[in-house]
């Protein structure tokens, strides 16, 4: 959000069909901004505004998508790259307003041919929306994947938070290792979302 405009994308079940919109929060009206299609699909997992330089980021099929909050004109779309990494992922990513980078969860998944199973590992990265370079900064995996409960940035302390569905965890943002993990208990309720 910026101002009293809540930004976000409007989208239906026709395949290449996702706007750049806002929505007025006393009448539910949403507007599109965008004047043609930007992708033709996106990934649920994430999506951050940047208002230092006007634009709203999210993830199309394999690519990171910015488009102008003014216009809806597409700036950028480019293909998420991890360097060492054939499989590439970019998931629940905010916008940090004390370093201007875009802070997420890198997520690795290897098939072994020979024992025909899979391993995952999970990592805090940075992307770069004008080029789609991913750079993992945890030195080793964090987890093996999370819910889909949100995340959030205390940019104060340097925290990017995340939820396992049974644990917060805390990841500094400096060394990309753990900086707490604490089991999420709720009095007469199961899940914590949206935060």
């Amino acid at each position: 959000q910026t101002g009293s405009n809540f930004y976000g994308l409007a989208r239906s079940s026709a395949p290449g069909t996702v706007y750049l919109a806002t929505v007025d929060p006393a009448t539910g009206q949403v507007t599109n901004i965008s004047s043609s299609s930007l992708s033709s699909m996106i990934n649920l997992t994430g999506a951050a505004l940047d208002p230092y330089r006007n634009s709203y980021h999210y993830i199309g099929y394999n690519s990171m998508i910015s488009v102008d909050l003014t216009t809806g004109a597409l700036i950028s779309s480019v293909t998420l790259n991890n360097p060492g990494a054939s499989n590439v992922s970019f998931d629940n990513f905010r916008f940090n307003n004390s370093d201007s980078s875009l802070y997420g969860l890198s997520r690795l998944v290897v098939y072994d041919s020979v024992t025909n199973t899979y391993t995952s590992s999970m990592y805090l990265a940075t992307a770069d929306p004008t080029t789609g370079v991913v750079t993992n900064i945890s030195p080793s995996s964090i987890g093996q994947g999370f819910a889909l409960a949100g995340s959030a940035i205390d940019p104060w302390q340097m925290v990017y938070y995340y939820s396992t569905g049974a644990d917060l965890v805390g990841l500094d943002m400096y060394t990309g290792l753990v900086w707490t993990s604490a089991p999420i208990t709720i009095a007469g309720g199961d899940m914590f979302d949206n935060f």
